[in-house]
């Protein structure tokens, strides 16, 4: 008996004192390991850092090296070049595309317009508008064509102008005669001026104006000079041979 407890003490010792010089191995090398019961990472020491570092110089490509100054563009160089092409053509299409002038209407077309559109308005004017509108426009063309100031004299001072001046031949004055005394019958007698003497009074004024025109025509034509522009109407057309016939 005490033999055998001699023996179980004798490896008990033997076991201790194995494990006693184990210990320091085994609990260097458990430490980096995580306890199974959730060792907090503050009681593990300190592993090193492993180095993820990535070298930029295998992303990028190396930089050439300077070259010097780059040189000049084109439109660096040619800058004011274009601007002043850009200027021509500019100029050029406001020439071209620009609303062209028109010359102003020669006094007997501007005498005729005023006649017709009286004409027109006829139905919205009364007698002494009507009368007044084409007494201004054969006026207006006599002063505008002869240079005598007809629309500042009464009508009795007007045809005694024209009857001592070779302007107008006889025939004119009579048809002169005709459209002012008419107009004054309108104006100023209180005349009713009806649909058929109102488009009498505007033939005899269309009559007047195409027979000065083809007169003024004829001299200038004899003169060497142009026509004026504007043809006559087609009521009056044979105006000369009235002169001729009667």
């Amino acid at each position: 008996m005490i033999k055998l407890f001699s023996t179980v003490s004798i490896r008990s010792a033997l076991a201790a004192a194995a494990l006693a010089a184990a210990l320091p191995a085994r609990a260097q090398a458990a430490l980096p390991q995580p306890s199974p019961q959730g060792v907090p990472a503050a009681s593990i020491p300190n592993a090193p850092a492993k180095d993820d570092s990535v070298s930029y110089e295998s992303i990028f490509p190396e930089i050439s090296p300077d070259r010097g100054k780059i040189g000049m563009g084109f439109w660096e160089k040619y800058w004011a070049w274009a601007l002043g092409a850009l200027c021509a053509a500019g100029t050029a299409a406001y020439f071209i595309f620009r609303p062209k002038k028109l010359p102003p209407k020669a006094p007997y077309e501007l005498a005729i317009e005023a006649v017709a559109a009286a004409e027109a308005d006829s139905e919205n004017l009364d007698a002494k508008e009507f009368a007044s509108r084409v007494s201004s426009a054969v006026r207006a063309y006599i002063e505008a064509r002869h240079s005598i100031p007809a629309p500042v004299k009464t009508t009795q001072e007007f045809l005694k102008i024209a009857s001592g001046s070779e302007v107008f031949d006889r025939v004119q004055r009579e048809t002169l005669a005709g459209i002012l005394n008419s107009s004054d019958m309108a104006k100023f007698a209180r005349d009713s001026f009806s649909g058929e003497r109102r488009a009498e009074l505007a033939a005899l004024a269309r009559r007047f104006l195409d027979s000065d025109k083809l007169r003024c025509d004829a001299a200038r034509e004899t003169a060497g000079g142009a026509p004026e522009s504007g043809g006559t109407s087609a009521e009056t057309a044979d105006a000369p041979k009235m002169k001729e016939t009667k």
